[in-house]
């Protein structure tokens, strides 16, 4: 038995012989995952999946004793029991929103968000490595890329920031993969204080937000323009 910090006194399970290394938390319904408060790993910490092709809404979201945390919309892929990769949907409906009550993961170390259409409307914190990745077809787990195809009609952003949306973390990482779409940041804060910021897409960069990175600021559009007003 053991306390936990949400639940109080815990009483391990019996049946388990081990402490596990990842945990996969999968929605087969219909429905998307409305998270409005905080998840706790119980006992020895764990990397954190969730996966949902009918997208997430996070309003307020928080996350205790999780060393590496992964939301994807998607449905995941496994090969002998160990998760291969996610096949994300490409349904604009299904996208990832950060609502203004904001996303905290102040003690994970490394968080990756992948969907078809990335929307923040509040704050986002991470202890180390942040990643919001954009795509329409495939996130491989083992490798952290992102493919997308040629099938699915264009957008204009893959990752959108609106006003008042404040993203810091030991570094970060914005990546566009679809072909076109690009990133938008409104006005507000986007800091990294440990490594570089990086900011890529194969269409426009429209870039409003103040940039602050402890090393390196990359900036990369492919096939489109960078207009940057945040610097």
């Amino acid at each position: 038995m053991g306390t936990s910090q949400l639940g109080g006194a815990v009483y391990g399970n019996p049946n388990l012989n081990q402490n596990a290394d990842i945990i996969l938390n999968e929605v087969g319904s219909t429905n998307r995952s409305v998270l409005n408060g905080a998840l706790e790993v119980f006992g020895k910490n764990a990397a954190v999946v969730i996966a949902n092709p009918n997208g997430f809404d996070c309003n307020g979201c928080s996350f205790i004793n999780t060393s590496k945390l992964t939301m994807v919309s998607g449905q995941s892929r496994m090969s002998d029991g160990a998760i291969t990769g996610f096949k994300i949907n490409n349904d604009l409906t299904s996208d990832f929103i950060i609502h203004e009550l904001g996303l905290y993961a102040n003690n994970t170390n490394d968080v990756d968000i992948i969907s078809r259409a990335i929307k923040l409307r509040g704050e986002l914190q991470a202890k180390q490595d942040l990643a919001l990745k954009q795509g329409n077809d495939y996130y491989d787990y083992t490798t952290g890329e992102v493919k997308s195809n040629t099938n699915a009609a264009p957008i204009e952003f893959g990752i959108d920031i609106s006003h008042l949306s404040n993203i810091s973390a030991g570094s970060i990482k914005l990546i566009v993969t679809e072909k076109g779409a690009g990133v938008n940041t409104a006005d507000g804060d986007i800091i990294t204080d440990l490594s570089n910021l990086e900011i890529t897409a194969d269409g426009d960069l429209v870039l409003k937000a103040n940039l602050s990175s402890q090393t390196d600021i990359n900036l990369t559009s492919h096939h489109g323009n960078i207009t940057n007003q945040g610097i």
